[in-house]
């Protein structure tokens, strides 16, 4: 099978799941969202400790999907708030095996498995808090932020491709990403804002249209960032793609970078201007 259908293939199927997520009830997104956030915080760890994984990044992976179930439980089944704090007891655990063998375990994987639960836990507990409103499960809202951070991405590819890569074209980050461009990301930003548009009046989201089209300019900033950040983190470690779970695009974390810094952002805007 040609890598173009191996790509499309993989790509349909992950677009599936990705819907199915956030259309059909609180328990397949719980288990869902589950899976992702263990799939990414194991990549993650595997970007910052190679082949084999450390005791600490055992415990970040474990700590993670924890952080996403207690914050789960809060929403779905009306757990106390205060429970999530269990998850902090896992913190010491991960001290302490750079302690039991301080020759093999640098600081510096210590930091990268605090990281984890930064970068990864965190965002992806708070998309929980996102599916939610008024005590209903309703992912329109996680949807369309998913379809602003996916036109950001077209439009960023497609002015990209036909205005960025030509002789003399200025380069957004040349030593992270040296394909990316200015051009791209004035095309992406065009594109986002245009969808930001469309969901405003169609109303997918509920909110006001000044406010998509803010949301939809704070998305593709968030996402450049997060996109550029997990670039950044892939050249340290000296690979192209942080996992190979979807065939022919890369790992987990590949598809979701972007959506790792733009949806916190998102909601912190939705939260200061009392939209959600």
């Amino acid at each position: 099978m040609s890598n173009f259908w191996i790509r499309t293939i993989s790509g349909a199927a992950y677009f599936a799941v990705l819907l199915a997520a956030l259309l059909i009830n609180e328990f397949v997104f719980g288990a869902i969202a589950a899976i992702f956030t263990g799939v990414l915080a194991f990549e993650f760890c595997r970007l910052s400790d190679g082949a084999s994984l450390k005791a600490g990044s055992v415990v970040s992976i474990v700590a993670s999907v924890c952080l996403f179930a207690l914050v789960y439980a809060c929403e779905v089944f009306g757990m106390q708030a205060k429970y999530v704090s269990a998850v902090f007891f896992l913190m010491p655990v991960m001290l302490l095996t750079c302690l039991a063998k301080p020759s093999a375990i640098g600081m510096k994987t210590v930091a990268h498995e605090l990281a984890c639960l930064i970068y990864i836990a965190l965002p992806m507990s708070l998309s929980t808090t996102l599916v939610f409103r008024g005590g209903e499960f309703d992912g329109s809202l996680l949807l369309s932020f998913f379809i602003m951070i996916c036109c950001s991405d077209v439009g960023a590819y497609c002015i990209g491709t036909a205005f960025g890569q030509k002789k003399g074209s200025r380069k957004l980050c040349p030593e992270v990403s040296p394909l990316k461009s200015w051009a791209g990301f004035w095309g992406g930003l065009g594109f986002c804002i245009a969808a930001g548009v469309i969901l405003g009046f169609t109303q997918l989201m509920n909110i006001p249209v000044i406010h998509s089209v803010a949301l939809s300019i704070i998305i593709h900033l968030g996402g450049t960032l997060g996109d550029l950040f997990e670039s950044r983190w892939k050249r340290d470690a000296g690979v192209k793609d942080s996992g190979r779970i979807i065939p022919g695009h890369g790992g987990l974390l590949d598809r979701l970078d972007s959506s790792l810094i733009a949806i916190p952002a998102a909601s912190a805007y939705l939260i200061l201007f009392n939209l959600w």
